[in-house]
């Protein structure tokens, strides 16, 4: 009965020491997801900075428009009107400026609502991380301890001739 319990304390010792390293592996893929997340978000703040500064673009580009469509509404004779027109057509017909504004502001929407998106998934992976690895390194202590009195237990036993 003794060689038994000895035995059974063995493979304990082995079945704790598997969950040990089962808690770590868990805890090392949990580690590489929030850096995933991380590099993600980095990626996305990136992307929303330059969509940011095409639409700072773009305003100014609106602003040259509305400063010189006002200009034109301040001409006093039909030939300055004639003239500002032509030149307002030549410098604009072939822009695609107003269409191009429109589509990087709905990227710019999406952007910040994928931006959000990942935000709550990096919170959520740091909280569960935190929480996880508070777990985790209880649950190891635990374990290592168990093993510890396992083990001299079980040393106890061998040399004491049980």
């Amino acid at each position: 009965p003794i060689e038994k319990r000895l035995e059974d304390m063995k493979i304990e010792v082995r079945n704790k020491t598997i969950e040990i390293d089962e808690s770590r592996k868990k805890n090392e893929v949990i580690s590489i997801q929030k850096s995933n997340l991380s590099k993600k978000l980095d990626v996305a703040k990136n992307e929303a900075l330059l969509l940011t500064m095409k639409i700072e673009n773009n305003n100014e580009f609106l602003e040259k428009i509305a400063k010189d469509l006002n200009e034109a509404s301040q001409c006093k004779d039909r030939t300055t009107l004639k003239c500002t027109v032509l030149r307002l057509h030549q410098t604009y017909a072939n822009t695609s400026s107003l269409e191009e504004y429109e589509k990087q502001n709905n990227m710019a929407v999406d952007m910040n609502e994928k931006i959000a998106t990942l935000r709550k998934k990096v919170m959520r992976s740091r909280n569960v991380g935190a929480k996880g690895q508070k777990y985790h390194d209880d649950e190891v202590s635990r374990l290592k301890k168990q093993k510890e009195v396992l083990t001299k237990v079980s040393k106890i036993g061998i040399h004491s001739g049980l």
